[in-house]
């Protein structure tokens, strides 16, 4: 089955109209298409393999000493872990509970 894109003779294209777009439209019956919530959209070329889909994720934890006396000054340590499968850049990492953190 040749794409829409193919048959246009296109790799890539930026669509624009100002007619109501139908996702999920049943051509057999107007009345019945996909009629829910959609967040995000993309539109591709190809069927997409596992390897093609991204998944960022990033995993916080923090620990610090199991007790601690009343003055002790104590240091919590916090593990940034990438758990998803694409390289992360500029990660910060910020504690909204910690006070005159140094």
């Amino acid at each position: 089955m040749m794409s829409f894109m193919a048959m246009l003779g296109l790799n890539r294209a930026t669509i624009t109209t100002t007619a109501n777009t139908k996702i999920g439209l049943d051509t057999t019956s107007a009345a019945h298409y996909f009629n829910g919530l959609i967040d995000e959209v993309r539109i591709w070329d190809k069927a997409l393999q596992p390897e093609d889909i991204l998944n960022p994720d990033i995993s916080v934890e923090k620990s610090s000493p199991e007790s601690a006396h009343v003055d002790d000054i104590i240091t919590y340590t916090y593990t940034v872990t990438n758990t998803g499968d694409v390289p992360l850049s500029a990660v910060t990492v910020s504690d909204d509970l910690a006070v005159d953190a140094v």
